[in-house]
């Protein structure tokens, strides 16, 4: 059956669902273990490992929203700050899920399209973070044997395209070589953590099968 262009609106669960969809056929080294996972102020829509370990913060922007993604990056900046602290207890929670406490955490956002300026700011951002710490895609969605899916394309912005080799040449910033983060010292129980976080806020699944 011939794809069709998606009508009508689409509510959130219904866009979180489609774009799991899409991830497991796009990032097949992505396994999504959480979602709507609160965190500083607003829940992540998904939350899911990478291929080295790291935690990657997975948010969507809702067709009707009119601010170019402005909004996802600012919660996306907030995500990165506030899980790194994060990451070692993650990791003694659910071991299982190959977390590794010393990947760097990092960001995806998606949306149906990305205001100009809101993609140099991310890729600005990226460069001064590090290789990939941010990442944007646009969505299409699409209506597939009656569901919805979605159209998923990378996003490489004006400002990346108008450096010149001269600039772009620059070494990059040093790999950071802070030690890994104090594991905790003397807990008054196995459940308690630095951070607060309990068993309840991470909802994990198993892998996907291929």
């Amino acid at each position: 059956m011939a794809e069709l262009e998606w009508q009508g609106p689409i509510e959130p669960g219904s866009l979180r669902r489609a774009l799991r969809q899409a991830l497991r056929r796009t990032s097949t080294g992505w396994r999504v273990v959480a979602e709507e996972f609160l965190a500083a102020t607003t829940p992540i829509d998904l939350l899911a490992i990478g291929e080295s370990g790291e935690l990657i913060c997975i948010r969507a922007t809702e067709p009707d929203a009119d601010d170019g993604g402005a909004r996802q990056l600012a919660s996306a900046i907030s995500d990165l700050s506030w899980l790194a602290p994060r990451i070692s207890d993650l990791h003694k929670l659910a071991p299982e899920l190959g977390l590794s406490p010393l990947a760097l955490p990092r960001v995806a956002l998606f949306a149906p399209e990305f205001a100009p300026d809101v993609a140099a700011a991310a890729e600005h951002l990226s460069r001064l973070l590090g290789r990939d710490r941010i990442g944007l895609a646009r969505y299409r969605p699409l209506r597939h044997q009656g569901q919805l899916t979605l159209l998923l394309e990378p996003v490489k912005s004006e400002f990346a395209a108008r450096t010149s080799p001269r600039s772009s040449a620059h070494t990059p910033p040093p790999t950071s070589t802070a030690p890994p983060a104090r594991t905790l010292v003397d807990p008054p129980s196995p459940s308690a953590f630095r951070t607060g976080l309990t068993e309840a806020d991470l909802l994990s699944e198993p892998p996907v099968p291929a």
